[in-house]
């Protein structure tokens, strides 16, 4: 029988959407204009961008004043919007006042915005609900649809969830009796936590920045840069700044675009003389470190530019990153949704998705890892925080690291032949497939030692502990019976499209920390640590890959491909 979660879940939002027009009389319900994106798929030609368009600026010269990375953030008076105290109300406020035009603006401006950015969730808490039952989680995701709830993060024992205090007694009342007294407090003060990812301090600048990358400390540049989350302006300036002290192994790229017209850019860091020297027949392997698919996902962001500052700084000292950067191309992508991204610096810290408009005027952005074409299972509730949008790749940003992604392998210079996706949070190293918790990837052997080689790398480095499995059962819906086959699972996942469509045979999902206390609020303090634990993965995925030829490894297994 197939699961009832996702009719039910469509059903009520549609019921509860044709509810509000007279309700928000002022606003339109439906807009009358299509997205600015058609989907297509990845290799096939683009359409044109969207008239609006923001750009990076990469020509402009580093000066002193670049290090001076931060201001103290200054109070600033902002009006609070209404309080929700209804599931109505609270969709209204959270979508119509916060409705602003993206710009570029540079560290100080974005930092003034953070009061605005926190003020949205001023009443809420998070709570975690133990549930280890399919059927009572059924229960609760559908009264977490009803009253448009944020939820955090699902496992097959416990449930997280955001919600405003006074919807607390909307939600009991929905669930069964048993799941009524199974919660606790996971961040009771939602507030102080959101204020301790934000930049508190002025740090203090290098007094030479015209180091020499070959004989240089990058000690104050880490400390100075990871003591605190960035902007995106700074994130920019900062590739740029690893480019001109590292040129002979660095290039920033362009991925693609977002849906304003951003870039969305990654540093390159690989042996110029070999990738001059690739051919069709010995392409430059390559591995993919990809970030901040999740514009609130932070960490991610900031683990992805630690990485790339490791691999920069420790080519000419450390003997082991020097082989894996001679042998591999590595591409780290620090931000993939810079549109969200900028928006949780300016109007809503905890937002999820991009910014695209979909066909609710007020409802707007998709889920990038909901949105690759691979089993996609899409339509929805264009609210949900997990919208997966009209068609396979209606997310520009989506396609554009999918289109990037074909046409380096295609171009004979390039093969992909490893994928990390960093999120948060949980802890966990997961592999595909996210779609279906029944169909195994014909290397999973594979797949599952190396999972296991990662996880011991982070122990090592750090005693954290990663969990590993696939990621459909890490997600808690596992299928129960023959024919949920198809309902169950994640679908759209980045992973998933990059192995079976990209052919590309190591492709995970990590989950960084941490396991719950702090959530997708990970303090700036913990943005080292985190760091230094990924960089153990990326060793210990170069080096696995160092002692194996995966070039041929779908011809060998004759896999069909999904």
């Amino acid at each position: 029988m197939k699961s009832a979660r996702r009719p039910t879940r469509a059903a009520v939002s549609l019921l509860t959407l044709l509810a509000l027009p007279s309700l928000i009389a002022a606003v339109p319900l439906f807009t009358s204009s299509k997205p600015a994106h058609d989907a297509h798929a990845p290799g096939q030609h683009a359409v044109a961008a969207p008239t609006t368009f923001l750009d990076d600026d990469l020509t402009t010269d580093l000066t002193d004043s670049d290090f001076h990375l931060f201001s103290k953030v200054h109070p600033q008076s902002h009006p609070t919007p209404p309080q929700a105290d209804g599931p109505i109300r609270r969709l209204a406020s959270r979508f119509l006042g916060s409705q602003r035009v993206l710009r570029s603006l540079n560290p100080d401006s974005q930092l003034s915005m953070s009061q605005n950015a926190l003020s949205q969730h001023s009443n809420d808490i998070v709570l975690r609900f133990t549930i280890d039952k399919a059927e009572d989680r059924e229960k609760f995701m559908e009264a977490a649809s009803i009253l448009f709830l944020d939820v955090w993060s699902i496992t097959p024992t416990h449930i997280d969830v955001l919600l405003p205090q006074p919807s607390l007694t909307f939600l009991l009342d929905l669930l069964p009796p048993s799941l009524r007294t199974a919660h606790t407090a996971l961040i009771p003060d939602l507030r102080q936590a959101m204020l301790s990812t934000y930049p508190q301090f002025t740090p203090t600048p290098p007094t030479n920045t015209n180091m020499d990358p070959e004989h240089s400390s990058s000690g104050d540049t880490e400390n100075v840069f990871f003591s605190d989350y960035q902007p995106l302006s700074t994130i920019t300036k900062y590739l740029k700044l690893l480019q001109s002290l590292h040129p002979t192994i660095t290039d920033i790229i362009t991925i693609g675009r977002a849906h304003s017209g951003r870039r969305i850019l990654a540093l390159r860091v690989g042996n110029k003389l070999r990738q001059r020297q690739a051919s069709g027949r010995h392409p430059r392997k390559t591995i993919v470190i990809n970030g901040g698919s999740h514009a609130r996902e932070w960490i991610s962001t900031s683990t992805v530019l630690y990485l790339a500052h490791t691999f920069t700084t420790g080519y000419v000292k450390d003997k082991e990153i020097r082989e894996l950067v001679d042998e591999f191309d590595w591409v780290f992508i620090p931000s993939l949704n810079t549109d969200g991204y900028v928006y949780t610096w300016e109007s809503d810290r905890l937002w999820r998705k991009n910014r695209m408009e979909t066909g609710i005027g007020f409802c707007q952005g998709v889920d990038l890892d909901r949105a690759f074409g691979v089993e996609w299972r899409g339509g929805g509730n264009p609210c949900a925080d997990n919208y997966q949008g009209e068609a396979p790749f209606s997310a520009p940003e989506a396609r554009g690291l999918a289109d990037w992604a074909v046409k380096l392998n295609k171009s004979g210079k390039g093969k992909i032949v490893g994928f990390l996706d960093f999120h948060s949070y949980s802890q966990q190293v997961l592999y595909p497939y996210s779609h279906s918790c029944k169909k195994r990837p014909l290397n999973r052997e594979n797949l599952e030692e190396l999972a296991h080689l990662l996880a011991k790398s982070i122990r090592s480095a750090s005693a954290e502990t990663y969990t590993i499995g696939s990621a459909c059962d890490a997600s808690g819906f596992s299928a129960s019976s023959p024919e949920d086959d198809h309902d169950n699972g994640l679908s759209g996942s980045a992973i998933d499209w990059f192995h079976a469509k990209a052919n590309v045979p190591y492709s995970y999902q990590i989950k960084l920390r941490d396991t719950g206390s702090y959530g997708f609020l990970l303090p700036r303090e913990m943005i080292v640590p985190t760091g230094r634990e990924m960089v153990g993965v990326v060793r210990t995925l170069g080096g696995w890959l160092l002692e194996r030829d995966e070039g041929g490894w779908r011809d060998e297994l004759k896999r069909k491909d999904l």
